[in-house]
Parts: C-alpha cells; sequence; structure tokens
C-alpha cells in the first residue's frame, strides 16, 4: 500500500523535521517520511493549526496532549518498527501518532478512553489512508478481548507501572516502549525473550497519565489488514 502524499508540503513542516528531529538525532528514514507525508495540522484542534510544528505539546481536549514532535520521533526509534510488524497503539488521542504508525507497519489497533477523542481521531483520519488501521474504545489497562498478540507495543500515557494486560499481549521476541512512573517518567523499552522479560530505561519524560478504568476495549471501526507490496 503506498503512504498518503499530501499536495504541498508547508514551511513549517520541513523546518520541523531538520530543526527538530534530524538535527537532535533523528536518522531513520522511514520515520522522517512518514512526518513528511502526514500532516499534523490535520490533528491540531481548531484555531490551533498554526502550532502544529511547535517544539511542544499541545491540548487536544479532555486533558489530553498530543506529543512533542522530538519525542514522538525519538519514541518510534526505539521502538524498532518495521513495515511487516502488528502494532498496538495505547493513546489514539487526535490520531496523529496514529496516522503515523499506518505508514510505518503492516496494522496498527489504537486503542482510546475517551470516545470524544475517538470520534476526533476516526474523523481525521479519514483524511488520510487509514485502511490498516483498528480502533478501540477502552482502557489501556485491559486486555483485547481475546488477548490478542503484538509485535510492537507503544503508550502515549504513563502508567505507575508497566500493566500486565500489556505484556500479556506483547508477543515473543516482541518491543513495548512506553513511559513509566508518576511525577518523575522515564521511557522504558521492555523486549520479552524466552527466558524473561529484558527492560531498559532511557529517556527522562513528561507525559498525561495512563486512566485507569476497567473498561475492556471494543472495536469501533475496522480496517483491513495492509497488502504486502
Amino acid at each position: 500500500m503506498a503512504l498518503f502524499k499530501p499536495r504541498h508540503h508547508e514551511n513549517g513542516l520541513e523546518e520541523m523535521i531538520h530543526r527538530q528531529l534530524q538535527a537532535r538525532g533523528i536518522r531513520n528514514g522511514a520515520i522522517l517520511d512518514a512526518f513528511r507525508q502526514i500532516p499534523r495540522e490535520w490533528f491540531m484542534p481548531r484555531g490551533a493549526e498554526m502550532d502544529a510544528y511547535g517544539d511542544y505539546p499541545s491540548q487536544i481536549g479532555c486533558g489530553q496532549t498530543i506529543s512533542q514532535p522530538y519525542v514522538v520521533a525519538l519514541m518510534l526509534e526505539y521502538l524498532e518498527i518495521s513495515t511487516d510488524h502488528r502494532v498496538l497503539e495505547i493513546g489514539t488521542g487526535s490520531g496523529y501518532t496514529t496516522a503515523l504508525l499506518s505508514a510505518l507497519a503492516r496494522e496498527v489497533h489504537s486503542v482510546e478512553v475517551f470516545e470524544e477523542l475517538l470520534a476526533l481521531a476516526d474523523a481525521n483520519l479519514e483524511r488520510v489512508d487509514r485502511g490498516n488501521i483498528h480502533l478501540y474504545l477502552g482502557s489501556g489497562w485491559e486486555a483485547l478481548p481475546g488477548n490478542p498478540q503484538f509485535d510492537r507495543i507503544i503508550a502515549w500515557a504513563s502508567p505507575p507501572a508497566i500493566p500486565p494486560a500489556l505484556l500479556g499481549m506483547l508477543a515473543l521476541e516482541g518491543r513495548m516502549v512506553l513511559p513509566v512512573g508518576k511525577l518523575d517518567q522515564t521511557v522504558v523499552s521492555i523486549r520479552k525473550r524466552k527466558q524473561g522479560v529484558e527492560t531498559q530505561q532511557l529517556d527522562l519524560v513528561r507525559f498525561v497519565p495512563l486512566i485507569r478504568e476497567d473498561k475492556v476495549p471494543r472495536l469501533i471501526k475496522q480496517g483491513r489488514e495492509r497488502k504486502s507490496e
């Protein structure tokens, strides 16, 4: 499936990629291409489009944020994602990171706890090729129905400890990247091996907390699996 190509590139987008990403060490070509091909302003609140390429997170409603572009790119690099991977995302938000993941992975399953945000993300994602995206309303603390296995898992909200349900859905040799902690948060990379779980602490960050609700995710929008090119 070909990646979405916008009709034009805004100066702010190229400036963001150069100054915020490449100048700070982001080198993964697929990630940089995904940033170029997904207009971030499409996922900003109405009236805030001019802030789309700022070097900071922005409010999107429900007390949630669209994360700082550099932090998103950095965590995607840590994820070591490829086009044959099946990915679980916790925190759909306005859909921006979901769109990026859909350009990088074979299949994306994204969970959002706020119905209002999920509806926003669904509408936003209609503007790009979102055929390989599956959207769920529910809590990141609960497993998806059937406890499916994922090659990669990423979260954009911070639990005080790693949710067992997420670890249970991580496939053998899979990788999970998420912030962990309350006030003091650290990006953690987790690899599931036959002999156990390997954990690496990486960067200090500040994310919104992962809201704890007993809310089993339910499928809201069914995409189609990306076919091999």
